[in-house]
């Protein structure tokens, strides 16, 4: 099956984000994916390969709309309250398209401080810093109700 790596990252992605790593069985994945168990191994090596394989495949999915979140953050030219709008409905947006990669972050960020750091790396810190500024700005000037940036995502530096 040509396509046997791309069904198997989405089934994974499926899994892992609604059951867990642990509880992800390889079989089961394989079976949801429609392909051979052995595929996990052919194309990944192990379950942890495969996980990470997901957490790519997601930080890649992301990166547009992190780069678009940037752009919307950046635009002075636009009030900080109409800024705010446009970001949280694009992400809103990508979240209803990709519910495996919403749900797949919180859920490995709560499961193992390994895997929580590669995710952290990957997508967490790269949305952060695509928007601190932005959220630090908006809190200066009252339309933000927060302390810190940080609040919005788990992470800071």
């Amino acid at each position: 099956m040509p396509d046997g790596r791309k069904a198997l990252l989405d089934a994974a992605t499926q899994v892992f984000a609604s059951f867990g790593f642990e509880a992800a069985d390889v079989r089961g994945i394989a079976v949801k994916a429609k392909v051979s168990p052995n595929l996990v191994r052919v194309h990944f090596g192990s379950k942890i390969a495969l996980w990470e394989a997901c957490l790519d495949a997601s930080a890649i999915e992301a990166r547009p709309v992190i780069d678009e979140t940037r752009r919307i953050a950046a635009d002075l030219s636009r009030p900080i309250g109409e800024r705010r709008r446009d970001m949280t409905l694009r992400l809103a947006d990508f979240y209803a398209a990709h519910p495996d990669v919403r749900d797949f972050v919180p859920r490995g960020w709560a499961e193992a401080p390994d895997r929580a750091e590669r995710l952290q790396t990957l997508l967490l810190q790269p949305a952060y810093e695509s928007s601190r500024a932005f959220f630090a700005a908006g809190i200066e000037a009252g339309v933000t109700r927060s302390s810190h940036p940080a609040l919005f995502l788990p992470c800071s530096t």
